[in-house]
Parts: structure tokens; sequence; C-alpha cells
């Protein structure tokens, strides 16, 4: 994992599937309802192709890939997560 800290994001980690497929630069955030794991997205322009920015102040990412289902996504986050913590088991201290 490629460790960041800005806002809920902790790093950004690659993992291969089973399947033959690698998937780079999943972010990993850390928030109030813990750790989790999202596919890559890419930023969402704004017709000037500027990044656009949400009401929040961050900028708005639009999925490039999408999971079936949310069973498949929390699988998928729990399984890199604990990967991460294997691997990088301080990078989540509090």
């Amino acid at each position: 994992m490629a460790p960041v800290r800005h806002g809920k994001l902790r790093g950004f980690a690659s993992v291969w599937l089973p399947i033959g497929l690698r998937i780079n630069d999943c972010p990993v955030l850390d928030g109030p309802e813990g750790v989790w794991a999202a596919l890559p997205g890419r930023p969402e322009l704004d017709r000037d192709g500027r990044a656009r920015v949400g009401a929040n102040g961050e900028r708005v990412y639009q999925p490039v890939l999408e999971w079936r289902s949310r069973r498949l996504r929390e699988a998928f986050s729990a399984r890199l997560i604990s990967l991460v913590r294997e691997a990088y088991p301080h990078d989540f201290d509090r």
C-alpha cells in the first residue's frame, strides 16, 4: 500500500483478483464508521475540464468499475482491508 494521509484517505492498494485481473490504486479510507476499501474512480470534471467539487469541499469521483451487489462490494473491502492490516499493522492506529 502506498500510504497517504489526506482527509479520510489513508493510501492506495493494488490487488490481483483470482481471475487474473489487477486493480491498481484502490483507495483505502478511514472514517467514523471504520476502515474500508473502494474501487478506483476518476474525478468528475466540469464543463471547463476542472475537477468538480461537492458541497463538502471535496472532489467528486465517478466510478470506473462497479460491483454487482453490495455483498460483493463489502466482501472485497473487508478482504482488502484485512490484507492491508496484515502487511501494515500500525497504519490504522488511532
